[in-house]
């Protein structure tokens, strides 16, 4: 479509769409059944990773249209545990000043000292941590990780 000239040459408009995906990276869907977190952006989908085992799998645009959004990085809490025990961990909900328990995250560490969590259909349900390089297990730089370095405190 020409809209004009300019010094004799003929000046065109091109009007590009783009529509955001209804997610964003760290966000928790439920999709084809179970808990996936997304973790980078591909050109033609997203990578996402099954927050119940180490699992990570790439998805189409086309793909995630059948998912949602069940907790976003906004709603998701960093909490420190009251108790840590070979399977369960136990912290205060400050929602209701009561202790609850929650299964570990596949990815837990001994020396980590918070845990993220999200309000999942009444439940906790904690989450592994991701890099917003991809990298799930073993993040490059402590203020690259999404969720934090799993320890909640600064680097000294």
């Amino acid at each position: 479509m020409v809209v004009g000239k300019r010094d004799g040459a003929d000046l065109s408009r091109l009007t590009v769409l783009y529509r955001r995906p209804g997610f964003d990276l760290g966000d928790l869907l439920r999709w084809r059944g179970e808990l996936w977190r997304v973790y980078a952006w591909l050109s033609n989908g997203a990578n996402l990773l099954r927050v119940s085992s180490n699992q990570r799998t790439g998805a189409t645009w086309r793909d995630l249209e059948e998912s949602v959004v069940v907790a976003r990085v906004a709603e998701q809490i960093e909490v420190q545990p009251l108790r840590v025990d070979t399977t369960a961990i136990e912290f205060l909900d400050e929602r209701d000043w009561k202790t609850k328990v929650v299964a570990k995250p596949w990815d837990w560490k001994d020396s980590q000292r918070n845990v993220q969590l999200a309000y999942v259909v009444d439940e906790w349900v904690s989450l592994p941590r991701v890099s917003s390089r991809g990298d799930v297990q073993n993040p490059t730089t402590e203020s690259d990780d999404l969720t934090g370095d799993g320890d909640g405190e600064e680097p000294e």
